[in-house]
């Protein structure tokens, strides 16, 4: 079949992958850097820092399809030309139209890195974990002009392990996303496949993450804070403040039982602080760095996060 992807980072670079290893042909992609950047911009990101999508572009010869944004008429335009079977998107910033959406003779699909309905949303890695679940996945479904709520195609569950990141869990679903391909493409090539309306009473939806929502409350359970921690990393340090100062921690390590009240300092290293909390457990707080000058501006501080209501 002849595809256009449309997409960045992992799971597009996934889904590339999937569809040459199963035979389909890629007859253009759209990768975010056509709308993230100028041209000046992006051709100085290409030469010194391309990242593994491009390298895949360039060593698959694959073409890419420039246009300014995925619901433009240039893109419309090229696609029509390029008279595409499916299209298929790998985490993306725009809702297509249904302009859009309609161009394939197949289908539009999205490949959404949560089980539908669940953690609908720019970013279910995070959140899954942040909401302490063990298990996620990813969901083919189709596109509409709503967010990921289109009939399921396919889905596959991923188990979150204890210790998953949400980088971590991001390449398990990128990675089964491309396993989960082959069947997926060949189901809708036969005409075998049959969509399941999404039930719209299950479903959930969680906005993009803010700075605050990085934020260390240590009143909270150990284990909510390590799944915070570990839910955010590598996109966001989580932080808290220390006397007008701000300490970033990368990971963490739940701790033993205490009988020091949330707050206090039980042990600290060069890099690393034992601190109290809401459950009488302790959270080990590893690689903290020190920021003397703040690093947010003074509306956010001031707004935003109550000064000297953390540890002391």
């Amino acid at each position: 079949m002849r595809i256009i992807l449309i997409g960045y980072g992992e799971m597009i670079s996934s889904l590339l992958l999937g569809c040459l290893e199963n035979g389909h042909e890629v007859v253009g992609i759209l990768r975010h850097e056509q709308i993230q950047y100028n041209s000046f911009q992006r051709f100085f990101k290409d030469i010194f820092a391309p990242n593994e999508l491009l390298t895949l572009i360039n060593k698959y010869k694959i073409p890419q399809i420039k246009a300014p944004s995925a619901n433009s008429d240039i893109f419309f335009k090229r696609v029509l030309k390029l008279n595409p079977d499916i299209i298929l998107v790998g985490s993306w910033s725009e809702i297509l139209s249904k302009k859009i959406i309609n161009l394939p003779t197949i289908a539009s699909i999205n490949c959404h890195p949560s089980l539908l309905p669940k953690y609908r949303g720019p970013n279910p890695y995070y959140e899954t974990i942040l909401h302490g679940e063990k298990t996620s996945g990813i969901t083919f479904h189709l596109m509409t002009e709503k967010l990921d709520n289109g009939a399921i195609l396919a889905q596959k569950t991923v188990e979150i392990l204890k210790d998953d990141t949400g980088g971590t869990l991001r390449t398990k679903c990128a990675y089964e996303a491309r396993k989960a391909l082959k069947e997926l493409l060949e189901g809708l090539e036969a005409g075998t496949t049959i969509p399941i309306q999404q039930e719209e009473t299950l479903a959930t939806y969680f906005k993009r993450a803010d700075f605050e929502d990085c934020l260390i409350n240590f009143n909270d359970t150990a284990e909510n804070i390590y799944n915070q921690i570990r839910a955010f990393n590598p996109w966001q340090p989580c932080f808290f403040i220390h006397k007008n100062c701000f300490l970033t921690v990368k990971s963490s390590q739940i701790g033993t039982k205490t009988t020091q009240p949330p707050k206090s300092i039980i042990n600290k290293t060069n890099t690393d602080l034992t601190i109290a909390t809401g459950n009488n457990t302790s959270i080990i707080l590893k690689k903290v760095k020190l920021y003397k000058q703040p690093f947010f501006n003074s509306f956010y501080i001031k707004n935003c996060i109550k000064i000297g209501d953390f540890v002391q």
